[in-house]
């Protein structure tokens, strides 16, 4: 008896580590990152049908490229500098470019899903003027959502640098997610934030906006706009959307500008 006792609770607890693995490679939900009070939702997810699309976008590129137009603005801008201007201008512009360096647009343009929203809302009970905040959410690769907080770090740096330490970089963890963020003073209308997770990566204007879409995504508490009455009314008789739905809430905006 004892040793089938033993082999039960051994089985109930490879069922128990089982089903917690299970749980932790489950792909988060980009959409519950949302907030019901967003006013403004676009999701898009990658379609294999329109990947024949890409070449076509390269041939656009390469266009461009050869119309010359990007250096011609920069000629344009340049020729009104001093020298000592322009070699400033260089020196700057050369920080950009490095701290920039792991953001690759390529990964970007390779995004798995990606998820925008707007929201308006007032700062503080003090300050109640609303404003309009975004987030970001974007499903890359591990290494790729890695790559772009690093980068979107280096350029805060660059703000604390030339803010003479008076914008600070703020750096923390909250479970598995990396938290960015750059430490602006509270009646700043924008407090730039960027989370990391597996392969999720979070971008928003909003401190609160993105930890609030943080805490939704990982516990999967608290509604979201896609649970909307409305939108999943709209959805029940319409397909299955194949690359992005949309959805404006008008009526939110003006409650919420009114504010």
């Amino acid at each position: 008896m004892r040793v089938l006792r033993w082999g039960l609770r051994g089985a109930f607890v490879l069922w128990v580590s089982c089903a917690v693995a299970s749980a932790a490679e489950k792909p988060l939900d980009l959409r519950r990152a949302v907030p019901a009070e967003a006013y403004m939702v676009v999701h898009g997810k990658h379609n294999p049908e329109r990947d024949f699309q890409r070449a076509y976008y390269k041939e656009i590129w390469k266009t461009v490229e050869q119309t010359k137009i990007i250096p011609q603005a920069v000629e344009i801008v340049t020729s009104r500098l001093t020298p000592d201007q322009m070699e400033k201008g260089k020196a700057v512009l050369e920080e950009v470019k490095q701290a920039a360096a792991p953001i690759k647009l390529q990964a970007l343009a390779d995004a798995k899903e990606v998820i925008y929203a707007q929201q308006m809302k007032a700062l503080s009970d003090e300050m109640k003027v609303p404003v309009s905040q975004h987030l970001l959410a974007l499903r890359l690769t591990p290494e790729a959502a890695a790559g772009m907080q690093k980068g979107i770090k280096n350029l805060f740096g660059l703000v604390e640098k030339y803010s003479e330490g008076k914008v600070p970089v703020e750096s923390s963890t909250e479970g598995a997610a990396m938290i960015v963020a750059l430490a602006v003073p509270p009646h700043v209308p924008f407090q730039p934030t960027v989370i990391c997770i597996g392969d999720v990566l979070l971008v928003s204007s909003s401190r609160d906006m993105a930890r609030e879409g943080l805490k939704r995504l990982v516990q999967g508490g608290g509604p979201s706009k896609f649970d909307d009455p409305r939108l999943q009314e709209a959805l029940r008789r319409l397909p299955q959307p194949e690359d992005s739905l949309v959805f404006y809430d008008c009526r939110l905006q003006f409650t919420q500008m009114r504010g």
